[in-house]
């Protein structure tokens, strides 16, 4: 990847549109009071599907957010969370549209496809970041509990 298309095309790209593509809660009713305290959030994302038409580029990234119990023998374990240990989860893709600029394209990204790439993996989840933070917070207070707050995604990968 050429640090100077990649600087080319961040110059020339703009978001225009973030749409919810699909969105599943799950709560667990059943986990009992006493394990309702010492709870961890777990929240990964990651870019299911990208695609591009003429100077148009959309992007994919699917959000898992799951709480669960604390328990001690999980964290020193690693083990993996026990459904029973569920209180809920929240899943949703959101579709990022960006339209693109450069004066000297021929109407096609196939030359920025690299740079593309790699714009998905560092810029998508910052851009879509504050939307998913919202529909996490909504959702959560929708389910009855106190709004989750996720704290802001910060990209350490170097350019």
């Amino acid at each position: 990847m050429g640090e100077k298309k990649y600087e080319t095309l961040i110059k020339a790209i703009e978001l225009v549109n973030i749409e919810l593509q699909n969105l599943t809660c799950d709560k667990n009713n059943d986990l009992p009071s006493e394990k309702r305290s010492n709870l961890q959030v777990g929240l990964n994302n990651k870019i299911v599907e990208q695609l591009y038409e003429d100077l148009e580029f959309i992007a994919h990234i699917h959000f898992d957010v799951t709480v669960f119990h604390s328990a001690e023998e999980i964290e020193a374990h690693d083990e993996k969370i026990n459904d029973d240990d569920v209180l809920f989860n929240i899943e949703f893709i959101l579709e990022s549209t960006y339209k693109i600029n450069i004066p000297e394209m021929n109407h096609t990204l196939e030359d920025y496809e690299e740079e593309l790439v790699s714009f998905s993996e560092r810029n998508v989840p910052i851009n879509t970041w504050p939307y998913a933070r919202e529909i996490i917070s909504s959702i959560t207070t929708r389910m009855g509990f106190p709004p989750l707050f996720i704290p802001t995604n910060k990209n350490v990968s170097p350019y």
